[in-house]
């Protein structure tokens, strides 16, 4: 979450960035543990997503909704504010995150809803423009781009040209973009940024046309921003979930942990997916040692 009061202790780098939980995420569950002697562990190891959606007319809404790392993972490409691609999509959160800060937080790199010179109130410093091709978008699925279209969270342009447009960006510019990326696709070869994996092609391949029926094709477009997603720190805790004391590292009797709440488990970088992991197994556990107090308290 972004509750200032953690933030600002563990990491107050972080303290003003957008987060991926709500306002209901405020960590009280460290407080209550910590209340009966428990220990925090790595509570400076906080993870932002480079992605998260930036939805026009509520740019400076605090909570934004994630945009999947399967949106890059089917073949959707990042651009500046100037149509320009910056880094390898599919790098770690962090490198990616890192890139954006670098390369879209000027005005004239970062992406925008508006091309109005005055600022809107909470609006991200940093963001870029999130683009799927026809083939991207048709990897990814209808279903869930779809439900993103309806939420009013990403968009869709009709040709290169109405691309351009919607990004505001010079069309020779981003051609020559999308036609980069297509030519280290087809050649096999790493990019400038390190990229040897090419789900799909970024240029949309010529509309065509049998009998009376046009197939036209489309881009998908949206900004993303930099925001808070995940504590790897917390709770520290053993293999059998038990919350342990620090002040000698002893199980405190009957305090039980997991999830997000512990700490300890994913290092400095938590690898997308494991967090559902590391819920199943250890909320298993947990209830197996519940279960086993209730059955014998005295054990």
């Amino acid at each position: 979450g972004n509750r200032p009061r953690y933030l600002k202790q563990y990491a107050p780098q972080l303290v003003g960035l957008p987060a991926t939980n709500g306002a209901f995420a405020t960590g009280d569950g460290l407080g209550l543990a910590t209340a009966a002697g428990a220990e925090l562990v790595d509570m400076d190891q906080v993870q932002v997503h480079p992605t998260g959606f930036v939805k026009s007319g509520d740019p400076g809404n605090p909570t934004k909704f994630l945009a999947a790392e399967a949106l890059r993972g089917e073949g959707g490409i990042l651009l500046n504010g100037l149509g320009r691609r910056f880094v390898n999509e599919l790098d770690t959160r962090d490198h990616v995150t890192d890139a954006m800060n670098k390369f879209c937080s000027t005005p004239g790199t970062r992406a925008r809803h508006s091309d109005s010179a005055e600022e809107i109130r909470g609006e991200p410093s940093t963001a870029a423009f999130l683009v799927l091709s026809q083939a991207a978008a048709d990897s990814f699925g209808h279903g869930a781009l779809g439900f993103y279209e309806k939420m009013g969270l990403v968009n869709r342009a009709e040709g290169l040209e109405g691309l351009a447009a919607a990004l505001r960006v010079d069309e020779g510019v981003l051609r020559k973009t999308l036609e980069d990326h297509d030519s280290a696709r087809d050649k096999g070869a790493l990019d400038e940024f390190g990229k040897g994996v090419f789900p799909q092609r970024a240029l949309n391949l010529p509309a065509s046309s049998e009998g009376e029926n046009m197939t036209r094709s489309y881009y998908y477009w949206a900004i993303v921003t930099p925001s808070i997603h995940y504590t790897m720190g917390g709770l520290r805790f053993d293999h059998k979930t038990r919350v342990l004391r620090a002040s000698d590292a002893a199980p405190i009797p009957g305090l039980l942990a997991a999830g997000e709440v512990t700490g300890g488990l994913h290092g400095a970088n938590r690898l997308g997916g494991n967090s559902l992991l590391e819920c199943v197994v250890y909320g298993r556990e947990a209830g197996r040692q519940a279960a086993a107090i209730l059955a014998d308290p005295s054990a």
